[in-house]
Parts: C-alpha cells; structure tokens; sequence
C-alpha cells in the first residue's frame, strides 16, 4: 500500500508541474512570445531538468 500511495503522490506532483509548464506556455502565446524553456523557468522557477523532461511532450500537445 506504501508503494502505491507514494506512487499516486508522484503523479499527482507531476501533473501538477506538467500544468503549470502547460499554462506557463499559453500565456507566453497569448503575450506573443516565443515560449523557451528560459521563459516557462523564469516564470515558473521549474528546474531545467524536469523542463528539459516534459517540454516537447506539451509543446506538441497544446499545437494539436
């Protein structure tokens, strides 16, 4: 049961950051700015790492 609690609070954590990159890039679109990922950390104070992770992923997810 341990695992899956931590499992589920991983997840929820990682949507949560994957939200935020998400949102963070709408709204660079809105402004007319080019969204970087200098941009979405500046905003977000995300780490590099976990941008450089999910970056693409909803990049491509949100020009669909």
């Amino acid at each position: 049961i341990l695992n899956n609690t931590l499992q589920q609070a991983r997840d929820v954590k990682t949507q949560r950051v994957k939200q935020s990159i998400k949102e963070t890039i709408k709204s660079l679109c809105d402004e007319d700015m080019k969204p970087t990922k200098y941009q979405i950390h500046k905003r977000t104070n995300i780490a590099y790492v976990t941008l450089n992770k999910y970056y693409d992923e909803i990049l491509q997810e949100i020009k669909r």
